[in-house]
C-alpha cells in the first residue's frame, strides 16, 4: 500500500457526515433550544419546591410560636393549681386539727360510765359519726372551698 492509498483509507475511516452544514447547524440550534427549555423547567421546578418549603417553614414557625405561648399558659395554670393545692392542704390540716381538738374536748366532758340515758347515747352516736367523711367541719370546708373557687364540689 502506498502513501496515497493509506491517506485515503485514513480519511474514510471515522465518522461519515450524512448531514450538510446547514442541517447540522439547524440540529444544534434545536438541541440548544431543547436544552434551554429543560433547564428552565428544572429551574422553575426547583423554585416551586423552594416556595413550598418556605411556606412549610413559615407554618412550622407559627406553630412553634403558638406552642410556646400554650406552654407558658399551661405553666402559669400549673403554678396557680399548685398554690391552690397548698391552700387546700392548709385548710384541710386546720379542719383536721379543729376536728381533733373538738373530739378531745368532747371525750374529756363525757362520763366514764356506759350510756345510761338517751342523751348519753346521743353523744356516743355523735362521736362515732365524727370520723365519717360527712362531718360538720368537712361540710363547712367544702362550702368554703365552693365559695372561694366558684365551683360546686360534691361531698
Amino acid at each position: 500500500m502506498n502513501n496515497l492509498e493509506r491517506s485515503e483509507s485514513l480519511s474514510k475511516a471515522g465518522r461519515h457526515r450524512i448531514y450538510t452544514n446547514e442541517q447540522r447547524k439547524d440540529r444544534n440550534r434545536k438541541a440548544q433550544a431543547a436544552f434551554r427549555d429543560r433547564r428552565n423547567n428544572y429551574t422553575k421546578t426547583l423554585e416551586d419546591v423552594l416556595l413550598k418549603y418556605e411556606d412549610k417553614i413559615q407554618d412550622l414557625e407559627d406553630l412553634h410560636t403558638a406552642s410556646i405561648q400554650q406552654v407558658k399558659v399551661t405553666e402559669e395554670r400549673c403554678q396557680w393549681l399548685g398554690n391552690e393545692l397548698a391552700s387546700v392542704q392548709k385548710l384541710l390540716q386546720l379542719a383536721l386539727a379543729e376536728n381533733q381538738r373538738l373530739l378531745q374536748n368532747t371525750m374529756e366532758t363525757l362520763p366514764v360510765s356506759p350510756p345510761s340515758c338517751a342523751s348519753d347515747l346521743h353523744i356516743t352516736t355523735f362521736l362515732s359519726n365524727l370520723n365519717e367523711p360527712q362531718d360538720v367541719y368537712g361540710k363547712r370546708w367544702l362550702e368554703d372551698l365552693n365559695y372561694n373557687t366558684g365551683e360546686f364540689i360534691k361531698n
